[in-house]
């Protein structure tokens, strides 16, 4: 016969309500069917009494060690267990239903960045260190006084640029370089009776606005109702027409006297722009400043023009040329008492 001792068996009623403590410590259950010290029928394992109450949370204690029996199940509560689960499925369905069938928010384009220019220029090929035996005093280019956007990064890039590609194009045709030099008023007197030639750069650029459309519009400031505030803000798009030439010059580097001059007609350009920023003037100073949707377009074209012009310098530096020039160099000098 398989006897076991049960210690502290706690019955709970069909309604998982607890009904108190069933059994003392030394009952025995014998087969699982046996009667407490109280006259209650233990029916099974399960734990239910001739009351028909349910046990739960029984320690068996066979040979002195303890094993944990886990309780049962009400079925009252199992019932309930479901019927919450079954419930958090249909709403589950339902509000993947109602994402799914919703109007869809896609997230914004990222802003545009404002492009790196390229102006570069490689020289075609390399002639001997010195070889065309003629000093150049190289000063950067520089853009005529009536173009009213030179300070802008945009194009102060642009120049930049150029004056370290003569510097690199004088270089391979075999000349001498001093240079460059920001400004002609930073040149030392010895650097300048030293050169041969002046070499000056001029970019004359014109970029015509009248194919770019304005519109005003009413922006919100702060306030609400009547006291709301606004102020007139602009909106434009359209096109530029940019066109220009660039001018090289060489020159007797104490008197500035021009001796030779050439001239690099640029084909002109339409620039489609699309700005980002709106702006509280009719200017483009924010365009120019820090639009990519004016910046990028005119930096294609910028990049264009300088290919151009450098295709055009190189033959134009020819030292077969301006190498003669060394001649008047000497005369003027002697003319004016250098």
């Amino acid at each position: 016969m398989d006897t076991r001792l049960f210690v502290g068996c706690f019955p709970v009623d069909g309604d998982g309500n607890g009904l108190g403590w069933l059994g003392a410590d030394t009952q025995r259950l014998e087969n699982w069917n046996s009667i407490d010290g109280f006259g209650n029928r233990i029916i099974s394992m399960v734990g239910l009494d001739a009351r028909n109450r349910r046990l739960d949370r029984c320690i068996d204690v066979p040979n002195g060690d303890f094993n944990r029996i886990y309780p049962t199940q009400n079925k009252t509560n199992m019932r309930n267990k479901k019927n919450l689960m079954a419930i958090l499925v249909v709403l589950s369905y339902a509000v993947l239903y109602v994402a799914s069938s919703g109007p869809k928010v896609t997230a914004p384009p990222p802003a545009p960045t404002i492009k790196a220019p390229s102006y570069d220029f490689e020289p075609p090929q390399k002639a001997p260190a010195k070889s065309a035996q003629v000093v150049f005093l190289l000063v950067d280019p520089a853009y005529q006084e009536k173009f009213a956007y030179s300070n802008y990064k945009i194009f102060s890039d642009f120049s930049k640029a150029m004056a370290a590609d003569y510097n690199e194009s004088l270089t391979a045709k075999g000349y001498s370089v001093r240079g460059p030099f920001e400004y002609y008023d930073q040149v030392v007197y010895n650097d300048k009776k030293e050169s041969d030639l002046l070499l000056q750069v001029e970019i004359d650029f014109d970029i015509n606005s009248s194919n770019v459309n304005w519109n005003s519009y009413s922006e919100y400031v702060s306030g609400k109702g009547r006291y709301a505030t606004y102020r007139t803000a602009y909106k434009y798009a359209g096109f530029f027409i940019l066109s220009g030439k660039v001018n090289l010059v060489a020159a007797e580097p104490l008197t500035k006297e021009k001796l030779w001059a050439k001239s690099i007609p640029l084909k002109q350009k339409q620039v489609y722009i699309a700005p980002v920023y709106n702006t509280l003037e009719r200017s483009f100073n924010i365009g120019f400043s820090r639009d990519p949707g004016v910046i990028n377009p005119m930096i294609e074209a910028l990049e264009d023009y300088y290919k151009q012009v450098f295709n055009t310098s190189w033959n134009h530096l020819d030292p077969n040329e301006l190498a003669p020039l060394k001649k008047e160099v000497l005369e003027i000098r002697e003319k004016k008492k250098y």
